[in-house]
């Protein structure tokens, strides 16, 4: 029979599992929401969901249903990535509990990969000034959203509440 000390650590690892794809999941959409709000707004067509789907499928295929998949894949493999590393280290790093590491953690995949990378791949040069000179604050905005929302529901593992909730400890 297992110890108690092995099932609170799999229930850890379990309710990390739950709260980062949940966190990925809604931070998806709320980036998605900011997207289309700012593509009607600006005029500028930058579907993210389009383009990914036509990377994927190629421009003849169902480019919306790759693209949201896609897109809703790495909204949870980078919520993963926030819940089980940089959220830790960031809390180790600066011994603060803060839901603002979200907002940090998608600036920083918004500016690094993104500027300077898939916008580069694309043509569109460098923070995508190729295309328009909004869409570096169009892209850092719906990051925002994405982060608030990704912060905010991992925020219960950074404060301990959740743990408390649980009678668990994710240290």
């Amino acid at each position: 029979m297992r110890n108690s000390m092995q099932q609170k650590i799999e229930y850890q690892s379990r309710s990390k599992l739950l709260v980062a794809i949940m966190a990925g999941l809604v931070g998806t959409v709320a980036f998605n929401m900011v997207m289309y709000i700012d593509v009607a707004a600006t005029g500028i067509p930058l579907d993210l969901t389009r383009v990914l789907g036509s990377l994927v499928v190629g421009q003849d295929g169902p480019t919306n249903a790759a693209g949201n998949i896609f897109h809703f894949a790495n909204g949870i493999a980078l919520a993963l990535l926030y819940v089980f590393i940089f959220l830790p280290l960031s809390k180790r790093l600066t011994k603060r509990n803060s839901w603002i590491y979200g907002i940090i953690f998608a600036v920083m995949i918004a500016v690094g990969p993104i500027f300077f990378g898939l916008f580069p791949v694309l043509g569109a040069g460098i923070a995508g000034v190729g295309i328009s000179p909004l869409v570096a604050p169009m892209t850092i905005v719906r990051h925002i959203a994405f982060g608030a929302v990704l912060g905010i529901l991992a925020s219960p593992l950074i404060t301990g509440i959740y743990c408390r909730f649980h009678n668990v400890s994710l240290v």
